[in-house]
């Protein structure tokens, strides 16, 4: 008896598949992997499969000894040991619906949580761990992070935050690993789902074949990063960067709403070219810049902690003013009412036409609590001009990179700053070259200390080395000196002197004296610049033309006409603690200086601003009140109203 007759169609498919089958087998004879190399090692690692289930951490030589193909689940493969075909069949959506690959990516992290929180708690130190997230397939690295961010366990949150990264693992690992700063512990999720609906058959309750999630907890060595072999990149993902997935669900926010204002216009009439400047492609959101603050301070703390360990200054300055721009990111406006659209919706929808549409424009948006300038794009920003540029900022200036700071100047690389300078170079090294011209190190009033763990070199190939001091020079090692002071030359040593030479001179005395350089005149002081405005609340307005005298701590030191800016300079010296300006028409202001002030540090910009306690006494029968900036606050609220939300 015949059997059925089978097309070509299905004859070419067959082949096709064997053929894929047969290189599938040829790319599995791999090589055991070699978890580990002079930059990372793997501490454990949990991985789910539908195939199995391993609930024991892996140890780095128990992963290396597993196979890594986990891209082809056993139940996909048929009688004929042909993998099944993972097609989408041309049949309704209601009888062979797509995966919705958000949700189902969802419950798979849900059931990690469910089966992993105890191995998570006891084995994982999240206070010195980032975790790395690997974006499923069919999701955009957004979405991805904001789910993860939603459902993550708050006890469970790692200090170093996430990051989400498209890479290959043999691109993304070796930049990870080649930067000196960073969390000590890397956890790295990687879950994927792309098969069909219409396979659950071939799975377990609740399964799917072809999902898979991993968790690889690595941990940074103290060696510099080195060539990497093939086996320690693989990283034990269950699902390699070749599969093509299933379902797609790449999303274009600049498309979606661009499409959301060609449909408003055709029924309203509304011309969307007029606001197509506000949809920058690749523009960054509210939470995208938060993830870039938050990865600028992570770098900036990890390397000011280390710097303050090795006896650096600290970068406090740089650190605060971070938190202080996340501090006026999050904000919140508009009214909340019901809505159709969930909270957590309504927030990661903010700005989304789509998602205003669906609330009836009830709802919040997210904005800025100060007015911020903030320049953002996905690959460089350039900025070129033919004459000069000039940056300026009134607290802290902060630069941050992940990789490297290029300065380059045609002429000098001039540094001029009030108070210190700290350079620290944690891995490399620090180098300090001159081509031509002398190298000059002063410390015009105080010392130089010069010390090093091993050898210290001072070697004049062509010329002579000097050292002279003033009172004393010393030499010392294992308890022998040489000291040379007052004229006298002392050798001392708890063992033998030796002293050999063809000839020796023993005559009577004799010196040389030598200059010391002279050091400039420290003249210690530092410019001011007052501005005296009608009011606080009409600061803009100057006293033009106005005559004053000002006096330093009661002796008066000059006289001048105000100008149009009102602005007053004064050359301050450190000694002086209070200046008074006396204008001609009777008005004086009393301006306490100090280096720091002590107390809240808000009434220090208060008092700059001109808002003084009035101390003038009282009526008897009112007590003052113990709050010394009570009103002060008060004023400024009443001059600097907060904008209504």
């Amino acid at each position: 008896m015949l059997g059925p007759r089978r097309s070509i169609y299905d004859r070419l498919s067959e082949k096709r598949l064997a053929d894929l089958e047969r290189q599938r087998v040829v790319e599995a004879q791999v090589p055991k992997g070699n978890f580990t190399s002079g930059s990372v090692a793997v501490v454990n690692a949990w991985v789910w499969l539908p195939c199995g289930v391993f609930d024991a951490p892996l140890t780095a030589d128990e992963l290396a000894l597993r196979r890594s193909d986990f891209d082809h689940d056993p139940r996909l493969v048929d009688s004929r040991n042909l993998r099944r075909p993972l097609r989408r069949l041309d049949t309704p959506a209601v009888r062979s619906p797509a995966v919705d690959a958000a949700g189902r990516a969802v419950e798979i992290l849900m059931a990690m949580f469910a089966q992993w929180d105890e191995a998570f708690c006891s084995q994982v130190d999240w206070a010195n761990t980032q975790v790395m997230l690997f974006t499923p397939t069919a999701l955009s690295e957004l979405d991805w992070l904001a789910a993860v961010c939603r459902l993550w366990p708050r006890d469970r949150l790692p200090y170093y935050a996430f990051e989400v990264t498209t890479q290959p693992v043999a691109q993304w690992l070796p930049e990870v690993l080649g930067q000196s700063y960073g969390a000590p512990y890397l956890l790295c999720l990687s879950l994927d789902t792309w098969a069909c609906k219409e396979q659950m058959k071939v799975g377990g309750p609740g399964e799917m074949a072809g999902e898979a999630v991993s968790a690889v907890l690595l941990q940074r060595e103290s060696s510099p990063p080195e060539a990497l072999r093939e086996g320690a990149l693989k990283l034990f993902a269950p699902v390699t960067e070749h599969h093509v997935s299933r379902y797609s669900q790449t999303r274009n926010d600049t498309q979606v709403l661009e499409s959301l204002m060609a449909g408003l216009s055709a029924r309203t009439g509304f011309d969307a070219e007029k606001i197509k400047v506000l949809i920058g492609d690749g523009a960054f959101d509210g939470q995208r810049l938060q993830q870039l603050h938050h990865y600028a301070r992570s770098s900036l703390k990890a390397l000011s902690e280390i710097a303050e360990q090795h006896n650096a200054l600290p970068m406090p300055g740089g650190i605060n003013s971070l938190d202080q721009l996340n501090a006026d990111t999050q904000a919140n406006y508009g009214s909340g009412g019901e809505s159709p659209v969930s909270s957590s919706q309504q927030q990661r929808n903010g700005g989304d036409t789509k998602a205003a549409i669906m609330s009836g424009g009830r709802g919040q948006t997210s904005g800025y609590k100060k007015p911020l300038l903030v320049a953002s794009s996905p690959a460089d920003i350039v900025t070129v001009t033919p004459q000069n540029t000039h940056i300026h900022s009134g607290k802290q200036l902060t630069l941050s990179t992940g990789e490297d700071t290029n300065l380059a100047s045609g002429k000098s690389l001039l540094v001029s700053v009030a108070q210190s300078i700290s350079l620290f170079a944690q891995a490399a090294g620090a180098k300090l070259f001159a081509a031509k011209g002398k190298v000059e190190i002063q410390a015009q009033n105080d010392s130089i200390e010069l010390t090093a763990k091993e050898s210290v070199r001072i070697t004049s190939t062509a010329r002579t080395i000097e050292i002279a001091a003033q009172e004393a020079i010393l030499l010392t090692s294992g308890a022998a000196y040489i000291r040379i002071k007052g004229g006298n030359i002392e050798i001392h040593a708890p063992g033998t002197i030796d002293v050999k030479g063809v000839k020796k001179t023993f005559s009577g005395p004799a010196q040389l004296n030598r200059d010391n350089p002279a050091w400039p005149t420290d003249a210690i002081k530092q410019k001011l610049t007052a501005y005296a405005g009608l009011s606080s609340a009409a600061g803009y307005q100057a006293w033009a033309g106005q005559p004053y005298t000002i006096f330093a701590d009661g002796a008066e030191i000059k006289k001048g006409v105000m100008d149009a800016s009102g602005q007053i300079g004064i050359d301050h010296h450190v000694t002086t603690s209070q200046y008074r300006i006396d204008l001609s028409n009777g008005v004086s202001y009393d301006l306490p200086v100090a280096a720091d002030y002590k107390g809240d540090p808000k009434n220090a910009e208060l008092a700059n601003r001109g808002l003084h306690r009035h101390e003038s006494a009282s009526h008897p029968d009112v007590k003052p009140s113990d709050n010394r900036s009570l009103f002060r606050n008060r004023y400024d609220q009443l001059s600097n109203p907060e904008s209504d939300a």
